[in-house]
């Protein structure tokens, strides 16, 4: 699903770190929560991004 100004995730930990990248590789965002979390992001360009947790998981969404 497209996201407008807000990313709905529930993660596995209760201290998880949260890292989305562009297109392009570039880091746009890195923050840190718990076990549920809205992130803002309004403030980022349409496109594709690809969000990483932990370093580990990673998933993409599109940002309308």
């Amino acid at each position: 699903n497209p996201v407008k100004d807000f990313l709905q995730l529930t993660l596995p930990n209760e201290n998880n770190k949260i890292q989305i990248f562009d297109i392009q590789g570039k880091l746009v965002l890195q923050t840190e929560c718990g076990e549920t979390a809205s992130i803002h992001v309004s403030m980022l360009p349409k496109g594709v991004y690809s969000i990483i947790v932990n370093n580990t998981a990673s998933q993409t969404f599109i940002k309308q």
